[in-house]
């Protein structure tokens, strides 16, 4: 479970600018990334950043900054709790964390004193604008640094997440256009690809109609199997030929059915072009054709594929109670109710039982305003994928065009939303597993490269985020996480051909049932419905406790000033080691930190 605290505060007293010149984080042993950032009127500007695992020392500002009266200082840290069994506060103790950011600075010596009473700051300020502000390179994961992290007394093991393999071809059958993943009943993964169909411009006409609808040759659902230590993939089964018109959807069940969503057809059938796929408990197939506008469940007998139902008429779009128009993703909960993303066209969720029986549909559609507001709950501007928690209580609906998740009750009611107005950064899919929602863009925008990221599923709240090193995110258009939560796996689509990047969990230990450890968190705000009761998950690190921003006034002792008995946090010998063993006991006072609290269109693809 990763947390993070912000903590603002506007330089105001006296006008002699600063200049920072070194600085040092520190926190126990939870704590991942320390950084600080300052802003003025153009800008946000890295102060600093560092692993607070690494060696304590002060590291050098390699930049000439200048930090002038009514900037704003902000700082963050970013926590892994997910090894602890027990609640742990914020306080200064060695059972406690903390998290401390100290910066040396310099000024003019002719001008006046910036800081005359003490430079530490002690409230927060301005936290509407650092919570939606606060640049996301700040809560990001740094490389690995093993002599580092070797001096430092650490396992040894990488924490966070790696890049595994880069598949562009499975059994000797190149990938076309990679439109859904979905992990069956025996934690094979099932790639649900479009072979040589793509989806372009002149794929479908003014009226949403399908030009080609001759069905793909080749076997689009594709079964694998991960081997060996580089966990690559090999075919176990293949099937879907002739079948599917344009793939988008797909589910599985934990019978073993298969639900697809064919957006050429217009249809939703229990296992026509495919777009996503979801899997039952019963090992069922759900896939979305947006080809055919159909929904369907299928079913594997004797090797083969079976069709066990159908939602939508083939290659007629419509916005009734027995017709889609292109729709994208479908979720099925334990109850076997089935969910279905209308979204290409109708901006709208329906709800079946699990005989394909209509029970409900919510929904409306704003368009044109992304990025400028917030949009009411409930409205939409293409609902790309849905998934269910693990209990199916919630629903999590990728709300592409308006940048944001929308959180649901199984009933339709609305509970909350995560969103990230400030990119406006559009996330095509999102997935549920292991008490996490996982949630990716499908193409860069603004400036802003792709990343992949990761909210706690019941408390709704940014943990981290993660992108590759050694390449960049394409375009990403499903993400999966394996049942073990141990590997993540992202599916693109390509003009040449899509690609399956696998990226790997890294724990500090190898327990079964822990939540995984994470990189970064993403500069999101959290808005929950009004009047819900939905139940928040307190973190580990309780959000009673502020995020100390600490500033040390770094000069020579006879110019420090206090106010009556006020002590200096450099009125001491020096810094103390970082304890890293987090004893039961409370007898290390930790004296050399300070912890200072504070309460609480054309859409395709």
């Amino acid at each position: 479970m990763i947390d993070f605290f912000r903590f603002g505060y506007r330089k105001r007293l006296g006008d002699t600018p600063i200049h920072p010149f070194a600085f040092r984080t520190h926190t126990h042993g939870m704590g991942r990334v320390v950084s600080a950032f300052y802003k003025n009127a153009t800008a946000w500007t890295l102060i600093g950043k560092r692993n607070p695992q690494w060696p304590q020392l002060f590291e050098p500002i390699g930049a000439n900054l200048t930090i002038s009266n009514g900037d704003l200082m902000a700082a963050t840290c970013v926590f892994d709790s997910s090894m602890q069994k027990t609640v742990v506060h914020m306080g200064n103790t060695g059972a406690d964390e903390m998290c401390n950011f100290y910066m040396m600075f310099y000024w003019d010596a002719t001008a006046p004193d910036p800081f005359p009473y003490g430079a530490v700051c002690g409230m927060q300020e301005e936290q509407a604008v650092v919570n939606k502000e606060y640049p996301i390179d700040g809560v990001t994961l740094l490389p690995p640094h093993p002599d580092w992290e070797h001096k430092a007394h650490q396992s040894g093991k990488p924490f966070g997440v790696t890049e595994g393999s880069v598949t562009t071809s499975i059994g000797g059958i190149k990938l076309g256009q990679v439109s859904a993943l979905s992990f069956d009943s025996f934690g094979n993964l099932v790639v649900f690809h479009r072979a040589d169909r793509l989806w372009d411009d002149s794929s479908f006409d003014a009226e949403n109609i399908l030009h080609e609808q001759t069905a793909i040759a080749d076997d689009v659902i594709l079964v694998t199997q991960t081997n060996g230590p580089n966990r690559t993939m090999s075919l176990l089964s293949k099937h879907g030929s002739g079948k599917f018109f344009m793939p988008h959807g797909l589910t599985i069940d934990q019978q073993n059915d298969y639900y697809t969503t064919d957006v050429g057809s217009h249809q939703v059938i229990k296992f026509f072009m495919p777009h996503g796929l979801t899997i039952d408990q019963q090992n069922d197939y759900y896939t979305t054709d947006v080809g055919s506008h159909q929904v369907i469940k299928w079913t594997l007998s004797q090797g083969s594929l079976a069709e066990v139902f159908v939602l939508g008429e083939k290659f007629v779009p419509g916005s009734d109670q027995q017709h889609f128009c292109k729709p994208a993703g479908v979720a099925v909960t334990v109850d076997g109710n089935i969910y279905v993303a209308d979204g290409y066209c109708n901006n709208r969720i329906v709800k079946f039982d699990r005989n394909g029986k209509f029970l409900a549909q919510w929904g409306q559609p704003n368009y044109g305003m992304s990025g400028l507001e917030v949009q009411s709950l409930g409205s939409f501007s293409l609902p790309h994928d849905i998934v269910a928690n693990d209990d199916g209580s919630l629903l999590y609906i990728a709300d592409r065009e308006n940048a944001r998740i929308q959180i649901f009750r199984s009933t339709g009611q609305p509970v909350g939303q995560i969103v990230n107005p400030a990119n406006s950064t559009a996330f095509w899919n999102v997935y549920s597993a292991h008490y996490h929602i996982y949630f990716i863009p499908g193409e860069p925008r603004n400036g802003v490269r792709v990343r992949a990221f990761s909210a706690h599923a019941e408390a709704a709240r940014v943990q981290y985020s993660f992108e590759p090193t050694s390449y960049q995110f394409l375009r990403p258009h499903t993400l999966r996480a394996s049942a073990d939560g141990r590997y993540i796996y992202v599916g693109e689509l390509g003009q040449n051909g899509g690609r399956i990047l696998q990226f790997i969990i890294h724990r500090d230990s190898e327990e079964a049932g822990q939540d995984t450890a994470g990189l970064a968190s993403l500069h999101t705000h959290l808005n929950y419905a009004e009047n819900s009761s939905f139940p928040l998950m307190l973190i580990v690190l309780l959000t009673l406790i502020a995020l100390p921003c600490l500033v040390v006034y770094i000069y020579r002792r006879k110019r420090l000033i206090r106010l009556g008995k006020q002590q200096s946090v450099l009125d001491r010998a020096g810094f103390k080691p970082l304890r890293t063993d987090d004893p039961e006991s409370t007898d290390d006072e930790s004296e050399d930190d300070t912890i200072i609290a504070r309460q609480k269109s054309d859409h395709r693809f």
